[in-house]
């Protein structure tokens, strides 16, 4: 399933790259790239409730949750998804491309002291040249998940 997101759903667009969903989030004053995005088949996912009268070329889904993760419930059950434990955390949380395996020897020199020392896996954004691993910041993501009934 892939997703596009207006403005107002940044933090769930972010929730949705995490679980390894193609999501695209549009900036306010983009509406050109939501329809295009529509078009491709996106789902357009917002909070806007003007969007209900606007036609799209593709599906879409105003979500009535304020909360980040009860608006993610809302889209999964929406859409009849369980995330699957490969995907997550596959995406670049900031530009959405699938991050890569990278060996640590070409990834090195951009890592911290620490890192370099006690980590041995990491994945790398071919878009945006983040680098990846998991940190104790991951077992922190998956706990939030777990609390939100995910």
């Amino acid at each position: 399933m892939r997703f596009v997101l207006d403005d107002h759903l940044g933090k769930l667009a972010r929730l949705l790259r995490t679980l390894g969903f193609d999501t695209v989030w549009c900036r306010t004053g983009d509406e050109a790239r939501i329809v295009e995005a529509s078009a491709e088949g996106r789902l357009f996912v917002t909070r806007d409730a003007a969007w209900s009268c606007k036609t799209l070329p593709g599906p879409k889904l105003i979500v009535t949750e304020r909360e980040p993760f009860r608006q993610l419930r809302q889209v999964l059950a929406h859409c009849r998804l369980d995330p699957s434990s490969e995907l997550f955390l596959s995406r670049c949380l900031v530009c959405n491309e699938v991050t890569q395996p990278a060996a640590k020897d070409d990834v090195a020199s951009l890592l911290p002291p620490y890192i370099q020392k006690t980590k041995e896996q990491f994945r790398v954004c071919p878009g945006c040249g983040r680098i990846y691993w998991e940190g104790s910041h991951v077992k922190a993501i998956r706990e939030a998940f777990r609390h939100a009934g995910l």
